[in-house]
């Protein structure tokens, strides 16, 4: 189980960031980024359940925005 890990893999703590946010429907401050304690804590709700719940319309747009350019069009997503 993901949350078992002390230190995830890289992709795979980078792949749950966005997760993060569009579900926490926040970004936070500027130049502040989740941590991995954080998004343990998150993952034992009903994680799951949320991500298939989540719904693109109730992200707002400054989330979207954040995600999209501080993930979805980066570099590390092209192996």
């Amino acid at each position: 189980m993901i949350r078992s890990y002390a230190n995830p893999p890289e992709l795979v703590f980078f792949a749950l960031k966005p997760i993060f946010y569009m579900i926490a429907k926040s970004v936070g401050k500027k130049n502040e980024d989740v941590s991995w304690p954080e998004i343990k804590k998150f993952m034992q709700r009903d994680f799951i359940k949320e991500v298939q719940e989540l719904k693109a319309n109730d992200i707002p747009d400054n989330v979207k925005d954040f995600v999209l350019n501080q993930y979805l069009r980066t570099e590390k997503w092209k192996l």
